[in-house]
């Protein structure tokens, strides 16, 4: 299996979260939207989950066909466009607060808590694979990296309207950073180790995804939900790149379990800003 073709599709799904995260945000009222960003990660993860390897299982199988219309299933949506539509029909769209890059400026500290968490997450995600080419520890170590991601990403979502993301957040960083502990570990000492790590790490980094979207948004204001998202996705995507690049040239040099030590350390370091990062500032 080419792994960069996985990190390609990866990528290509990733994009329509610029606009999806922000039709979440504001679709719900806002005492429910953790829930309902919870479920649009969801929505994300899941199809991920099963279209990813299964489209891979289909070409290998020669059935490019059946992949072809399966891709054109989004299309399906079109239908609950104008269910959409009317959902927002009364939803603010400005804010003095919230507009370009005043909007985005207050969206920097989550976003920059999520670019630590997602440069973990590209290191692990590429170079677990590699470190770990025979047998099927690394696909199981990431199926279940992928399930506690979406399901954390679901649950924070729920806990963060009812308690908040000024506890969460920190503890999402704290999570993530045991359990790439745990993988390191894995690595030297036992691969029992690494599952378990994969496990905790994933339910840590869907958790941030989550809270840090929240905490954007929320510093943004109303009217700044979509500068916040670029921001958010901007970050997103540019921790994962950093993290496949920068921890790769560190494993070179260093090895990868200690590495992964390195990347912890840098999430434990970032667990102060996260808990100011979760703190409301909005100007009016």
């Amino acid at each position: 299996m080419d792994l960069r073709a996985l990190g390609g599709a990866g990528g290509r799904v990733r994009r329509p979260h610029l606009l999806g995260a922000t039709l979440a945000a504001q679709v719900a009222p806002s005492e429910r939207r953790g829930e309902s960003i919870g479920l649009y990660g969801l929505a994300i993860a899941v199809p991920n989950l099963v279209a990813v390897p299964a489209g891979v299982a289909l070409v290998l199988d020669g059935h490019v066909g059946w992949l072809s219309w399966l891709a054109a299933s989004p299309l399906l949506a079109l239908a609950l466009v104008p269910v959409l539509m009317r959902a927002l029909g009364g939803q603010p769209t400005t804010g003095a607060a919230g507009t370009g890059w005043t909007a985005a400026r207050a969206a920097v500290p989550p976003s920059v808590v999520l670019f630590v968490v997602t440069l973990a997450g590209g290191g692990l995600v590429t170079f677990l694979p590699i470190e770990r080419p025979d047998g099927v520890l690394a696909t199981v170590a990431l199926l279940l990296f992928g399930v506690t991601g979406a399901v954390g990403r679901w649950r924070a979502g729920l806990l963060a309207d009812r308690l908040g993301s000024r506890l969460l957040l920190p503890l999402a960083l704290v999570l993530t950073a045991v359990g790439l502990l745990g993988c390191a570990a894995g690595l030297v000492a036992g691969d029992a180790w690494i599952l378990v790590g994969a496990t905790v790490f994933g339910a840590g980094f869907g958790a941030a995804q989550n809270l840090t979207l929240l905490s954007a948004f929320a510093r943004a204001g109303e009217g700044g939900t979509t500068a916040a998202s670029a921001m958010w996705n901007a970050s997103f995507d540019a921790g994962t790149a950093t993290g496949a690049l920068a921890l790769g040239v560190l494993a070179a040099g260093i090895g990868l379990p200690e590495s992964y030590v390195v990347a912890a350390v840098l999430l434990a370091a970032s667990v102060p800003l996260a808990s100011a990062a979760a703190r409301v500032a909005v100007r009016s």
